[in-house]
């Protein structure tokens, strides 16, 4: 899906949604909802893309899968955070946002932590071989 496809359809979500929310607010955060699952799904395949160059950056390197699993698991956590905490906002729950954002972020420091134990790991190794 191309910038003009994924434009396109957010400007004529974004007009039904202020449409919505005069005469049916649930509806008009429906339809925010449906718009974003639409974007979302249609970026599935760059999505994929994505994922394969990341594979093989992982491949090359040497660390091993476990490490490219980990950081789709962050990048998708982080994505699927704000996506939840601005759909919130734009149903008018900026508190219900906020702890969504600080959930997503506490999620994000426990699953980096593997990671960061390993790059630890080789520094202790690079400094024992010096």
């Amino acid at each position: 899906m191309d910038i003009f496809k994924i434009a396109g359809i957010g400007i004529v979500g974004m007009i039904l949604t202020l449409m919505l929310k005069k005469y049916n607010p649930a509806m008009a955060a429906a339809a925010a909802l449906a718009v974003g699952l639409v974007l979302f799904f249609g970026v599935m395949d760059i999505l994929e893309d994505v994922i394969g160059g990341f594979s093989a950056l992982i491949e090359k390197s040497g660390l091993g899968s476990k490490y490219i699993a980990m950081v789709i698991k962050i990048i998708g956590t982080a994505y699927t955070a704000q996506f939840a905490a601005q759909l919130c906002r734009d149903a008018g729950e900026g508190a219900v946002a906020m702890k969504i954002e600080l959930a997503g972020k506490i999620l994000i420091l426990a699953m980096t932590m593997p990671i960061l134990s390993g790059f630890l790991n080789i520094c202790i190794e690079i400094l024992n071989i010096l």
